[in-house]
């Protein structure tokens, strides 16, 4: 008897093929990838979930998170603008990641960030590892984007124009001349 496949998840998954990962099985066994979302941090919540579950292995949820990186998020035209080090689940680029989209979204302060984050292990030595700077963070990622190649500088000015556009300024910290912030 076949397996019944989501049209998302077959599309997803054939993309990771082109790629030259296969990950269909994973994305048809664990429910992977989240139906219509076409978001990264629910599709990588779902594969740690699995993961977590023992619905597919660690290290196949990890492959497949770093897989999501290259991808283009709906309402994007570039990658993700994250280090892969936040696919390695458990780790601490994981939990300050999970940490800092809390506190991007205003479910936790920028204060309480940074007392959970010094007592993480595994943290890097100094002040900076914990620092809350979600602008920062991603525009050395969109630099390392443009730098490799791996995408466009169009397509990441676009992306970084439109989240300093969207970003919620009681929240997210931007310098007050933000007109040469997104210029690679």
């Amino acid at each position: 008897m076949p397996i019944p496949l989501r049209a998302s998840t077959l599309v997803v998954g054939l993309s990771w093929m082109l790629n030259g990962c296969i990950f269909v099985a994973a994305g048809a066994v664990g429910g992977a990838i989240v139906s219509g979302q076409g978001d990264f941090e629910n599709n990588r919540a779902q594969l740690k979930r699995d993961a977590e579950k023992g619905l597919m292995s660690k290290e196949a949820a990890e492959a497949a998170c770093v897989g999501l990186l290259a991808d283009v998020d709906r309402g994007h035209l570039a990658p993700q603008p994250y280090p892969s080090e936040i696919c390695r689940f458990d780790s601490f680029a994981d939990k300050k990641y999970e940490l800092t989209r809390l506190a991007e979204r205003g479910q936790l302060s920028t204060d309480e960030l940074r007392r959970r984050c010094l007592q993480l292990t595994g943290k890097p030595d100094g002040e900076e590892a914990c620092r809350f700077d979600p602008f920062g963070d991603r525009a050395r990622e969109w630099k390392r984007l443009v730098d490799t190649k791996q995408s466009p500088k169009e397509l990441v000015e676009h992306d970084c124009n439109k989240f300093v556009n969207e970003a919620p300024r009681a929240i997210i910290p931007l310098p007050k001349d933000t007109a040469q912030l997104c210029q690679f």
